[in-house]
This record gives C-alpha cells, structure tokens and sequence, in this order.
C-alpha cells in the first residue's frame, strides 16, 4: 500500500525488561515505527528481524480505529484504482470491515461494477 498522510497513532517503546537500549535499539525503534505507519513493510519486516536477532523487548500501542480507517482507505483507494466504478466501491465497503482485498473484488463484479480489464484474483497490484 501507498504511504499516507493520516497514518494511524503507533506508539514503539522498550519494555522495563530493555529500558537501557543500545542508541541503534532506539533508532530501529524509531525507524520501525515509520515503516509500519508508512505502510514500508519490507523496511518494517527488515527493522523487526534486525530487533528480534537483538533479543529486544517491545511494548506497541497502536490507534485501532485510526488504523482501521487507514486500512479501510487504502482498500477503497486500491479498488478504485484497479478501475471500479467510486459508487461501486463504496457500496462494496459497506458491506462489511472484514473483507479482503479479492471479497471486494469478488462482490464488484458478481455486482455489475466491473474494473476495466476485471481482477484476476492474482492480488498482485
């Protein structure tokens, strides 16, 4: 997913276990935590392994909410670009919050509000 600039609220910090982190710790930290709001998840998952080899102990308080609602966003966003109609996908999100990106695809075109081109299920955008 494309980076946003409403990404929801994360919050990253050693436990009482690690709270003398080493100074790169605590810039992995600070890099992971931009990764994950950014939607970088190669560079999240690169920072997360680097931090697991480390042994480092992680405390995470993320915004559900805000989180879902960036999600949810980004969905209609990714629909919308594939070339389904707007109307249509907003129809398609409220159908639910638990839908994947191929359910929605899925019910757009069982719908009628077919991309140009149609999804081929691969979820590759």
């Amino acid at each position: 997913f494309p980076p946003t600039s409403t990404a929801p609220s994360l919050a990253l910090h050693p436990t009482m276990a690690n709270t003398a982190g080493t100074s790169d710790e605590t810039q992995d930290l600070v890099q992971l935590e931009a990764a994950i709001t950014s939607g970088d998840v190669e560079a999240a998952a690169r920072l997360a392994r680097k931090l697991a080899q480390r042994q480092a102990h992680i405390q995470a308080e993320v915004d559900s909410d805000a989180a879902a609602v960036t999600l949810r966003r980004q969905l209609q966003a990714r629909l919308i670009g594939k070339g389904y109609p707007p109307a249509k996908v907003v129809q398609a999100m409220r159908r639910g919050d638990d839908q994947t990106f191929a359910q929605a695809c899925a019910w757009l075109d069982a719908s009628g509000g077919r991309a140009s081109g149609g999804y081929s299920g691969s979820g590759a955008s």
